[in-house]
Order: C-alpha cells, then structure tokens, then sequence
C-alpha cells in the first residue's frame, strides 16, 4: 500500500463510509493492515473492516450487503413522504415504521399495545385512502390518467362579434339621423 492512511479524518466516519473506503484496498491490503487497523482505527471502523474480511473470505456475503444497502436507499424518510402528497405511501411508512419499532427487542408491554393500536389505526387509514382510488385497468383510471394530463392551450379564434369600437361608431351615426329626421 503505498498511500498513508489518514487516521484523524477517518475518525468522523460512519460505518458505511467505512465500508465504503475498505472496497477501494486490495483483499493483501485488508490483510496486512489488520494488525495497524486493530490499532487505530474506532469501533465502527473496525467493524466494518472485520465484514470486509469477513466478505472475502465467503464473497457471496457481498450480495447481502448491497441488497440491505440497497432496500436501505429506497425507503424514503416519513418526513419526506408527508410533505408529498402520496397519501397512500404516507399511510405505508407510518404502518413500516410502527412495525419496525413493535419488532425491537426493548419494547415494554404498554408500548407493545400502544404501536399495535396505532398499526390498526393506519391500515384502516390506508384501506380508505385505497379505496378512494379506482381499480387497476378500469376505465375510470384510464379516464383520470388522461384528465391529469396538461391541457394544450387552444389556438385563439378570430371574433366573430364586433368590436367595442365598432359599435359605438355605428350607434354614433344611427342617432345623428334620428336627431335630423325629427326623432328622438
């Protein structure tokens, strides 16, 4: 390995920026900086050089990772949803979320019920939201998705109404003949 290793900076490093730094050394690398790695590095960073060797030793580990990393990136933050107007994955997210927390292994009884109740609450919130939407290949679908289109602005007609203008003249001239013809 020829460059130095900056120890300092990778001390502010999350685990998956050490992961992600380990995939730039070679497997004899990783191997011979166990020792120094042991050494300086701080505990996620060793955890996440301990996986590395880890992986290399069985690859087929390294499909796990990208697929949790993956699955990770695609679940979007709750506040992100809620600012959006999908209501639907709203509902999703909230229901992820309560299940995510009722399946940690801290939860007291009381929580436990609290996060059941809120599950119940948000399926019969998503099932009304779902059921406001119209079925998959109906008509209606096809109908709504062709209205939310944008509206191509209509070409402007001539008028066949006369103009303002126009008329005033031809009042103008109907009154002065009535005022010499002896009329009102």
């Amino acid at each position: 390995m020829n460059k130095a290793i900056d120890y300092d900076s990778m001390a502010r490093m999350s685990y998956d920026d050490f992961l992600d730094e380990f995939r730039k050394y070679s497997a004899n690398d990783l191997e011979h900086l166990s020792s120094e790695f042991r050494a300086n590095l701080p505990a996620e960073g060793y955890a996440a050089y301990m996986r590395w060797r880890e992986i290399l030793e069985n690859p087929s580990k390294i499909d796990k990772l990208y697929s949790a990393r993956l699955k990770a990136n695609s679940e979007a933050d709750i506040m992100e949803i809620a600012v959006g107007d999908d209501d639907e994955e709203f509902w999703k997210a909230l229901i992820r979320e309560n299940v995510r927390q009722l399946n940690s292994s801290t939860v007291s009884p009381q929580e436990a019920a609290r996060l059941t109740t809120n599950i119940g609450i948000f399926r019969d919130k998503l099932k009304e939201v779902m059921s406001r939407k119209p079925k998959k290949g109906t008509v209606l679908e096809k109908v709504l998705e062709r209205a939310a289109l944008p509206k191509q602005p209509a070409k402007k007609k001539a008028s066949k109404t006369a103009s303002k203008a126009s008329v005033k003249k031809k009042t103008t001239k109907v009154s002065s003949k009535m005022d010499k013809c002896g009329g009102k």
